[in-house]
């Protein structure tokens, strides 16, 4: 649970979990109060709703996206480049499969075929499973850039900084 400053809530029930935050009792300048803590504790991924349930306010927290690169990322190559004989690096793929337990939305995104206008998606979801892979999606070329809050690739933020 994330803590919230009780000070912002003096004499009112708060309820803070890992996706939401729940005020019991409304009041003037309780949405104020709500806003501040959703700044305080979502950095702006938060939306205040009205809940029906407690009469109060609920924020509800989108949770975070992570792309993560599949080649010199995830996996590397010992001799030729051939997506086939590829080699999964099990630390770093436990670091993003950390990621993904901590509730982050993750997209393996590669480029794999954008070139040669080659399919690789089937084999590369057959790997990523084979590897103990945890994802949500998997986007191959450069069809589509999902938006994302986190960009771990080998031409970006490296693995190794995660």
């Amino acid at each position: 649970p994330q803590e919230v400053d009780e000070a912002l809530f003096p004499r009112k029930s708060v309820f803070v979990g890992g996706a939401d935050v729940r005020v019991q009792m409304g009041g003037h300048g309780m949405l104020a109060r709500l806003v501040a803590i959703v700044r305080q504790t979502s950095r702006g991924r938060g939306v205040v709703r009205k809940d029906r349930e407690t009469l109060g306010y609920r924020m509800e927290v989108r949770p975070k996206t992570v792309l993560v690169d599949v080649d010199e990322t995830i996996c590397f190559y010992s001799g030729e480049r051939r997506y086939d004989l590829a080699e999964p690096h099990h630390g770093n793929i436990a670091k993003v499969n950390r990621l993904h337990d901590e509730g982050w939305i993750v997209i393996y995104w590669t480029a794999r075929g954008s070139r040669s206008g080659v399919d690789y998606e089937d084999l590369t979801r057959e790997q990523l499973n084979s590897w103990g892979c945890r994802f949500h999606e998997l986007r191959c070329g450069i069809r589509h850039k999902p938006d994302f809050d986190l960009l771990i690739d080998d031409k970006s933020r490296r693995i190794e900084e995660i």
